[in-house]
């Protein structure tokens, strides 16, 4: 997923290359997620060229069951990318909230990107 362009007004602003998305993740059966989510990861999207990421059993009672963070580098960048994406069980299937940004800036965005993400509630 290229992230999306916010602004269009300076080329250089920081928040061109910011992303927070809610996405469905399809799975016939949730024996074996664990495994699902580690293909996941690994799985290089359109225009990554490489992906370094860590897997993460979120504790029982939390919102979200796992986490992913993901370092990515991009063929068409020469900055690396940073994501983190969150997983709930609705409706038969894996959903996921994904932060993705620029590694240099995403710490200064983390915990704006956080807010979001944990406002969000699943029908």
């Amino acid at each position: 997923m290229t992230p999306k362009k916010l602004k269009d007004l300076n080329p250089e602003d920081e928040l061109n290359n910011i992303s927070v998305n809610k996405n469905p993740f399809y799975i016939e059966k949730f024996n074996g997620v664990e495994n699902t989510l580690n293909e996941h990861g690994r799985t290089l999207r359109r225009g990554e060229i490489n992906k370094e990421y860590v897997l993460t059993k979120l504790p029982e009672g939390s919102k979200y069951i796992y986490k992913i963070e993901s370092t990515i580098e991009r063929q068409s960048f020469k900055e690396k990318f940073k994501r983190l994406e969150f997983f709930y069980v609705r409706d038969s299937k894996l959903d996921y909230i994904e932060f993705h940004m620029e590694e240099k800036l995403f710490d200064k965005y983390f915990d704006d990107a956080m807010l979001i993400i944990n406002s969000f509630e699943p029908k």
